[in-house]
């Protein structure tokens, strides 16, 4: 049965996982390096959709492929010479 969300605790803060913020920084560093090194930054956001839609893909069972043929996938994206 459906129950509302109820409003967070009053003591919020307290449930933050401090670890979050060093991995977070961590990855804003990344981020900064990949953006300077020109179109590195969006060739990672390229592999990581096609990472998701290959796993959502294979969470919905529309298709079943061992790990090599997904990493393939997710680094070449669908190219006519490479499925044979």
């Amino acid at each position: 049965m459906y129950q509302r969300i109820s409003a967070l605790p009053d003591n919020v803060d307290e449930l933050a996982n401090p670890e979050l913020a060093a991995l977070t920084k961590i990855w804003l560093e990344q981020k900064m390096e990949m953006e300077a090194r020109g179109d590195a930054y969006q060739e990672f956001l390229t592999k990581l959709r096609r990472q998701w839609a290959i796993e959502t893909g294979m969470i919905e069972r529309l298709y079943t492929w061992d790990r090599g043929v997904t990493e393939v996938l997710i680094e070449k994206g669908i190219d006519a010479t490479l499925i044979a």
